[in-house]
């Protein structure tokens, strides 16, 4: 699932790029299973400290393009956040910084807490 539609894009005459979206249920699938990919929380660490997914690596979308170098561009990422937008947009930069494997997750940690995870 991608969250924008290609086609209209490339109607347009754009360049066309996609991210792709990941849901709840992933997420808790791949933190369970999975050791090679990392769950990036990019809210405000106020935000973080009062609610969070463990285990996640939090930075602060706004400090994003100072700490990118902390991140592997070779670990699988998905970015989160409280209801999945500032998530699209560290997501997005990412992407244009050369990270290959890179997701969204829609809703966040608001879809977390309704799917009672």
């Amino acid at each position: 699932m991608y969250l924008y539609d290609p086609l209209v894009e490339a109607a347009t005459g754009r360049e066309v790029e996609t991210l792709k979206v990941v849901f709840a249920d992933e997420v808790k699938k791949r933190l369970e299973e999975e050791n090679t990919w990392t769950l990036l929380d990019v809210r405000k660490e106020k935000e973080v400290e009062e609610s969070c997914i463990q285990p996640s690596k939090h930075l602060f979308l706004g400090d994003l393009p100072k700490t990118i170098d902390q991140l592997d561009k070779n670990q699988s990422l998905t970015v989160m956040c409280m209801s999945g937008q500032r998530a699209t947009i560290g997501a997005s930069l990412l992407a244009q910084k050369g990270f290959k494997e890179v997701d969204v997750f829609i809703g966040s940690l608001g879809a977390w807490q309704a799917a009672n995870h």
